[in-house]
């Protein structure tokens, strides 16, 4: 193995080094972020949904000749009133449409990674649970039910088919809401603040929202390009880093989703007064849209990803403390980087600062045997 060169020699060319700092251009350095759920400022999502769907299915009455004989029973209409005997409990059909509008907030955890090159930064990576381990409030879904004419016995009450009746079914709320990049998104850095550079990408992503109905989930995948807004600051201790977004998600689907069979469901009377018919509902969603709008904010600390400090082997050509590597450095100090070369390029030692005396000194204490 050559022989690495003096350090007086070494010194000597550091001051040729020096001359050509005035030429030197930055190189990349990247970033891997960790959205912040500890320290201030923490990461958060709010928002708000609306959906309509259509059902069908069936109702009857909650009587059991075991286990409820006392329970309500579903029979065909008279106009008579006439109720055959136990245990006769007919199924009747029935359909109608719901509505539900809420609220959903999150508590968003996930990653991304910057990669900073001059004025450029470029943003990948971006992966995000916006609910994250956040209670949802349910909201109520309120429809409008028709049904074939029917009479109950226990109450003996009479429900002729007249008008569309409205029914609280249940609740809706988003269970869950996940962002996954596409592909690689960049544009120009603007200096703000201190050491802080802000900028604006759009960004394509995959958004996958899952809205329960009735304990039913129904997840939808749709891919949105997102306008993204963010700051990074790579001077702080540790580097910071802060994105916000706006995701609008409009989905359908008309897949049938049945929902848990039968739920109990109290009717009551037509004329307003006496005792309701207890009934057991068996729906299935037929089709359903949803709308989905929200906006996040996603700080996050972060760290330097990938080698931190080059090697004495600065131009990668396996020979280690050449004029070769000597040579390499300061060509890319003066901002000609060879394509083997220590992917930090001058910033040496990894600090975040290109072609800096540091970087210098500790290129010549590698060179040495010595640490970054």
């Amino acid at each position: 193995m050559p022989t690495p060169r003096p350090l007086h020699a070494l010194a000597a060319l550091s001051l040729l080094a020096a001359a050509a700092l005035p030429g030197a251009t930055a190189h990349a350095q990247t970033y891997q972020f960790t959205i912040s759920r500890v320290a201030p400022p923490v990461s958060s999502m709010s928002g708000m949904f609306d959906g309509t769907a259509a059902f069908s299915g069936t109702l009857i009455g909650n009587y059991d000749q075991t286990t409820n004989p006392g329970g309500t029973r579903t029979l065909n209409f008279s106009i008579f009133g006439t109720r055959p005997p136990a245990p006769t409990n007919i199924s009747k059909t029935l359909g109608g449409s719901g509505t539900a509008t809420g609220n959903a907030a999150g508590l968003p955890t996930g990653q991304y990674v910057l990669d900073v090159n001059g004025g450029t930064v470029t943003l990948s990576a971006l992966t995000a649970d916006l609910i994250g381990a956040a209670t949802q409030t349910p909201a109520p879904v309120n429809a409008s039910v028709t049904y074939q004419s029917f009479l109950t016995a226990a109450p003996n009450n009479s429900y002729p088919f007249l008008t569309p009746v409205p029914v609280p079914l249940g609740e809706a709320s988003v269970t869950s809401m996940f962002v996954e990049q596409t592909a690689a998104a960049s544009g120009p850095l603007t200096p703000g603040t201190g050491s802080t550079s802000t900028f604006a990408l759009q960004v394509p992503v995959n958004v996958t929202t899952t809205v329960s109905f009735q304990g039913a989930p129904t997840t939808q995948t749709t891919p949105v390009t997102l306008a993204v807004t963010g700051s990074i600051d790579p001077a702080a201790a540790p580097p910071r880093a802060s994105l916000s977004l706006s995701i609008v998600q409009q989905s359908s689907s008309t897949t049938p989703q049945p929902q848990p069979p039968n739920l109990p469901f109290d009717l009551p009377p037509l004329t307003g007064t006496g005792d309701p018919a207890h009934l057991l509902l068996n729906l299935s969603v037929d089709s359903q849209t949803t709308n989905v709008t929200t906006t996040a904010t996603l700080p996050a600390t972060g760290v330097i990803a990938g080698p931190t400090c080059g090697t004495a082997d600065f131009d990668g050509d396996g020979d280690t403390g050449t004029d070769a590597d000597i040579e390499a450095f300061f060509a890319c100090l003066a901002g000609n980087c060879c394509a083997t070369c220590f992917p930090g390029g001058a910033d040496f030692n990894g600090d975040g600062d290109t072609g800096t005396d540091a970087d210098i000194e500790s290129f010549f204490r590698v060179l040495a045997g010595g640490p970054c």
